[in-house]
């Protein structure tokens, strides 16, 4: 698959978050989590897998969530994974 793929070995398939649409908002997207592919980490990092249809601008991405102090999570768009676009 190529979620996985983009993923690398770190990450293994996981069930959505109960914090799913709060991260998918830190990434500015607006999909229902069930249309995501997650996967998590072991240092209980999570990642969101977003297909085309899903509303990914070009291609699958990748974004990854970070766990902060007190519930808080961070986000960073420069450490999304995009496949690359090929102009049609």
């Amino acid at each position: 698959m190529r979620c996985d793929a983009l993923a690398g070995e770190r990450w293994r398939p996981a069930l959505a978050p109960d914090v799913a649409v709060e991260l998918l908002a830190l990434a500015h997207q607006r999909v229902q989590p069930a249309n995501v592919r997650w996967y998590t980490a072991d240092d209980g990092a999570y990642a969101a897998c977003l297909p085309p249809q899903a509303g990914a601008d070009c291609g699958h991405v990748l974004h990854t969530y970070q766990p902060q102090v007190h519930r808080m999570w961070g986000w960073s768009d420069s450490t999304a994974r995009r496949e690359t676009c090929v102009p049609a």
